[in-house]
């Protein structure tokens, strides 16, 4: 990991949603949905995401359960400058 990358995590309700016709959203499209986003800040590219999906399902509700987390990393280990306790 280096400076400024970001770190997703999901539930699998996320990728699992299914379109009228038993079409799934999957993995490799929010991978593709990700790529789309990723220049945009964590907030953006969630909020895009969770509308991307919805309209793929025709459905404005979830019917799994639903997590989407990011983390910034902001400065590797190594440009912490540590004092001893």
């Amino acid at each position: 990991m280096t400076a400024n990358d970001l770190i997703i995590l999901y539930t699998d309700g996320l990728y699992e949603v299914i379109r009228a016709n038993n079409q799934e959203y999957g993995q490799e499209r929010l991978l593709d949905a990700v790529r789309q986003r990723i220049a945009l800040p964590p907030e953006q590219m969630f909020d895009g995401l969770l509308d991307d999906i919805r309209q793929f399902s025709g459905n404005a509700e979830f019917e799994d359960d639903v997590c989407l987390v990011g983390m910034e990393v902001t400065k590797r280990l190594s440009e912490l400058s540590c004092v001893p306790a």
